[in-house]
C-alpha cells in the first residue's frame, strides 16, 4: 500500500493527513499510535477507496497534541498488516525550502537572495530547515539549515516532487518557482519579471510574508581562509566576461588597473577560469583563474579583507554584500535598488553606485515595458530600450577610478 502524508501546525495541536496513492476494494482498518507511550491516537474502518477518490484528493485526517514526538501508522486488511511505518513528527514539521531554477533561469546571485527567507523560516518555526537546491556551495556552514539535498542538471521538477514526496507537504516553500510548478503545487506563484522588484521580497512573498529591512541582510558562512600572499591594503576587481549590458571590455578594466597602480593603489583581480578579461597588474596580484580563489569561501575572505571592491552586478557582487567591504557598483540599466546589499539594516552602507550619463534604468522602468493582459512584458535584455547604440548608463573608467581614489585617500 502506498501512502503520502502531510501535517499542519496549529498553536497547540497538529492535524495529520493521510493521502492514499492506490485504490483497494476490501475493508481496511487504520490505527495510529503514539510510539513512545503506545497510546492509540486514532482508529477507523476504511471500506474501500476508488481511483476516483484518489484523483479527488481523498484523505483521512486526525489531530493530536503537539507533545507527541513519534507516531506509528498501521493499516490492516481482513487478514494481515499491509502497511506499517514509524514517523518522526519533528521531521514532518520541518520546513522544506525548494529552490529549483534550471540553468539559464537564474544566476548564483539569485540563490543568495533566498538566504534571508531561509533564516526567517528557521527562526519562525523554531527549527532548522531542509533545503533542496542546485547550488550547495551557497548554503555551506549555514546554522539555519539541517539538511541540504543537491539537485543535478538532470532533475526535472516532476521528478523532484516525486523523489522528495513534496506534492502534499504542507510546509513546502517553493522559492522563485517556474510556471511549470503550478500543476504540482497550487500555491506556486509564477515569477514573471526579475527586474521590477527586490528578489529577496519576491522569495518571501512565495512564503506568504515580507522581510523587514533588518531581515534583508544576506548571511554567508565561509570555510576558514587558506592564506594567500596579498598586499596589506588593496582594491579588488572582478573583470568578469558577460553580456554587453554588464561588461565594458578588457580595455576599460585595464585602464582602471593602470590608473589605480599609477596612484600606488594595489589591485587584486579575481575571476573563474575562462570567464575573465586578462589584465596586467603592476602593483598587486592577478588571481584570475587560480585555484587559491576558485571557491566562494576563498573569494569571500579576499573580498572581506579588501579596502574596496569594484564590480558589475554579478553573483560575486551579491556575495560581497555579505562582507564589510566598501563596494563600488558599476551602474547599468537595471535599477540598483533591487539588488543592493542590505547591511546593518541599510542598502546604502558602504555602497557607492558609480553612474553614467543615463539613469532611466530602462530594464526596471515600466515606461519601456509592453503590456499583455495582466502581464508586463519586459524589454529585450542586452539592448538599450531608449535606442542608444551603447549603454550610456555605464560610467567611464575614469569616473570609477576617481571614485575609488577619493575613497582610498579618505580611509
Amino acid at each position: 500500500m502506498k501512502l503520502k502524508n502531510n501535517i499542519s501546525i496549529h498553536n497547540d495541536f497538529y492535524v495529520y493527513k493521510l493521502f492514499f496513492k492506490e485504490p483497494f476494494d476490501i475493508q481496511h482498518t487504520i490505527r495510529i499510535y503514539d510510539t513512545d507511550t503506545q497510546q492509540q491516537l486514532f482508529c477507523n474502518e476504511i471500506p474501500s477507496i476508488s481511483q476516483n477518490d484518489i484523483n479527488n484528493g481523498f484523505h483521512y485526517y486526525f489531530h493530536f497534541s503537539n507533545s507527541v514526538k513519534n507516531v506509528m501508522v498501521k493499516i490492516n486488511d481482513q487478514e494481515k498488516t499491509v502497511y506499517e511505518k514509524n514517523l518522526c513528527i519533528d521531521e514532518l514539521t520541518r520546513p522544506i525550502v525548494l529552490i529549483e531554477r534550471p540553468a539559464g533561469y537564474a544566476g548564483m546571485g539569485d540563490y543568495f537572495f533566498t538566504l534571508p527567507v531561509i533564516k526567517k523560516l528557521s527562526k519562525s518555526f523554531g527549527k532548522k530547515v531542509t533545503v533542496i537546491s542546485r547550488h550547495p556551495q551557497i548554503f555551506i556552514n549555514n546554522p539555519y539549515i539541517e539538511k541540504l539535498h543537491v539537485l543535478s542538471d538532470k532533475d526535472c521538477i516532476e521528478s523532484i516532487y516525486e523523489k522528495f514526496d513534496l506534492t502534499n507537504h504542507n510546509l513546502l516553500f517553493d522559492l522563485l518557482p517556474n510556471h511549470d510548478n503550478i500543476s504540482l503545487n497550487p500555491n506556486v506563484k509564477f515569477l514573471d519579471n526579475f527586474f521590477l522588484f527586490d528578489i529577496r521580497q519576491a522569495a518571501a512573498k512565495d512564503c506568504g510574508f515580507q522581510l523587514t529591512d533588518e531581515e534583508l541582510n544576506i548571511e554567508f558562512y565561509p570555510d576558514p581562509f587558506i592564506p594567500i600572499d596579498l598586499p596589506d591594503k588593496y582594491v579588488v576587481i572582478n573583470p568578469y566576461i558577460s553580456g554587453v549590458d554588464r561588461d565594458f571590455g578588457r580595455e576599460n578594466w585595464q585602464t582602471i588597473v593602470d590608473k589605480l597602480n599609477d596612484k600606488q593603489i594595489p589591485v587584486v583581480a579575481i575571476g573563474m577560469p575562462g570567464k575573465y578579461h586578462a589584465v596586467n597588474i603592476r602593483l598587486g596580484r592577478n588571481l584570475c583563474g587560480q585555484e587559491c580563489q576558485s571557491n566562494l569561501s576563498q573569494t569571500w575572505h579576499i573580498l572581506n579583507n579588501a579596502s574596496a571592491f569594484v564590480t558589475f552586478d554579478t553573483g560575486i557582487y551579491v556575495l560581497s554584500g555579505t562582507t564589510d567591504t566598501q563596494i563600488f557598483l558599476i551602474d547599468t540599466y537595471l535599477n540598483p535598488q533591487w539588488h543592493a546589499p542590505y547591511r546593518h539594516g541599510s542598502n546604502k552602507y558602504k555602497l557607492t553606485i558609480v553612474k553614467g550619463e543615463c539613469q532611466e534604468y530602462c530594464l526596471s522602468n515600466i515606461k519601456y515595458y509592453g503590456i499583455d493582459g495582466s502581464r508586463f512584458i519586459q524589454p529585450a535584455v542586452q539592448k538599450c530600450a531608449l535606442g542608444y547604440d551603447k549603454f550610456k548608463c555605464m560610467p567611464s573608467a575614469q569616473k570609477i577610478v576617481d571614485s575609488v581614489v577619493n575613497y582610498w585617500r579618505s580611509v
